[in-house]
């Protein structure tokens, strides 16, 4: 029926003096609206209005970054009345101008990223009351004045990443109580001032990643006890207190990558029951405490690669081993023996990440608890043999990584696995090949050296 729709739509457009310029695209977007796409770049000002539908729903004037667009914007959108969202981006716009979309008020979603706008002031969003979601990133905005989004009381959405900012004015998101998503990565924001936050307590999702954060005022985590998508990636904070998340009852995903915590405190997590993603890579860790996941029953992904851990406390992983799917843990000095006691505790494991442990062997039995594990990566290690690997029949590969290791040599029988699926990929290894390969091949081994590739089908018997 709904395809009915779009096709009947299409031919009143079309049956209908419809405008669309030369260098442009015209037709239905995948909702039945409207939609003028231009792509071609080299485009200058004046933006040609005058050669496009009065009907449009969505315009999108998208050059790619090899051939941008040179163009400013004013009050030139008025004769749409049923615009519905609009993107400018790869154009070197300079500024937003005095209200530009004033007379729109069907515009929902603005997205003017990839351009050259140095500062926000307060008459930019006059008229659009009506606005949801607004993207700003990839510009050089330095300072935002307070207030300025208050005419966007309907907004949802609000994205400023990858600008220049490195303050926040006070009542910066005046009016924006129906705010649900915040974005502020990759800007130069060091200190947070939790007051910011009381105008947009209803936020589910934060994101400040690499923004050369220092520490995190726990009021903000008060103020902010709706969220349920954290990311704090990639900034400098050094310690996470006990105690200092117990007001982030809802959140399921926490990203806490790329900072210098050296230890996770005994139940650091205790009251984030809902959290699914915790993300711990790449910081300082050197211990991994008993009770560190203390009440994380529904935890389904653990990331504490790329650490400084020496060894994995089985206890630790009691309050998880039922909830637990993806495993990550690549780039630690772990011992396999540690590793082992862990996964005959994860027995619903589906996803083990143990790259770049210095790993020589893969003993039989490693994997004789987790007969549901479909992804393995173990690339990056020293192993030179396969065999006991592919001979533990109690796990069906989907995915397999050997890329980084030191095979000399496959033979035919080195391939044959229990029931495989899919593509085996053993990248920038050393091989000498040994195997005639045959017909009705199942899956394949892609085998890279720094100077050749080959693709090879594995006969299964």
């Amino acid at each position: 029926m709904l395809f009915q729709v779009t096709i009947f739509l299409y031919l009143l457009h079309s049956s209908a003096s419809v405008m669309c310029p030369y260098m442009c695209e015209c037709a239905l977007d995948d909702r039945g609206r409207y939609e003028i796409v231009c792509r071609r770049g080299d485009m200058a000002n004046p933006i040609p209005i005058g050669q496009m539908d009065l009907g449009t729903e969505v315009l999108k004037i998208v050059p790619s970054e090899e051939n941008p667009n040179h163009l400013t914007i004013g009050p030139i959108f008025q004769q749409f009345q049923h615009l519905e969202e609009l993107h400018i981006t790869n154009s070197f716009i300079p500024a937003i101008g005095f209200h530009p979309f004033w007379g729109v008020p069907s515009l929902r979603y603005l997205n003017l990223t990839h351009n050259n706008i140095t500062s926000l002031l307060d008459y930019n969003f006059k008229g659009m009351m009506n606005l949801q979601e607004l993207y700003l990133d990839f510009n050089k905005i330095e300072s935002i004045p307070s207030s300025v989004f208050m005419h966007l009381s309907d907004l949802r959405v609000l994205s400023l990443a990858h600008n220049r900012i490195s303050k926040l004015a006070p009542r910066l998101f005046l009016k924006l109580s129906k705010l649900k998503s915040l974005d502020l990565s990759y800007n130069d924001i060091v200190e947070i001032n939790p007051e910011i936050f009381k105008d947009i307590q209803e936020l589910k999702t934060f994101k400040c990643r690499s923004c050369g954060l220092e520490n995190i005022n726990p009021m903000m985590y008060s103020i902010l006890a709706d969220l349920i998508y954290l990311d704090l990636g990639y900034n400098q904070l050094k310690y996470l207190l006990a105690d200092e998340l117990e007001d982030l009852k809802k959140l399921e995903t926490l990203l806490l990558d790329g900072n210098h915590f050296p230890v996770i405190l005994e139940k650091s997590f205790s009251s984030q029951f809902k959290l699914q993603v915790l993300c711990l890579k790449r910081n300082r860790l050197a211990k991994v405490t008993t009770t560190a996941f203390t009440n994380l029953t529904n935890l389904i992904e653990l990331d504490i690669s790329y650490n400084k851990l020496d060894r994995l406390e089985v206890a630790s992983f009691d309050p998880i081993e039922n909830s637990l799917r993806d495993l990550k843990i690549s780039g630690n000095n772990i011992q396999l023996s540690d590793v082992k006691n862990v996964l005959d505790k994860l027995v619903k494991l589906k996803a083990l990440s143990i790259a770049d442990m210095n790993y020589t062997d893969i003993p039989k039995g490693l994997f004789k608890m987790n007969p549901h594990l479909q992804f393995l990566n173990l690339s990056g290690n020293n192993l030179q043999d396969i065999h006991n690997l592919l001979y533990q029949s109690n796990i069906k590969l989907t995915h397999l990584d050997l890329s980084r290791n030191k095979f000399k040599g496959f033979d035919e029988k080195s391939y044959i696995m229990s029931e495989p699926k899919n593509i085996h990929k053993a990248a920038k290894n050393s091989f000498a090949l040994q195997s005639s390969m045959g017909k009705n091949a199942e899956y394949a081994v892609f085998i890279a050296s720094s100077s050749i590739s080959y693709l090879l089908e594995a006969l299964l018997t």
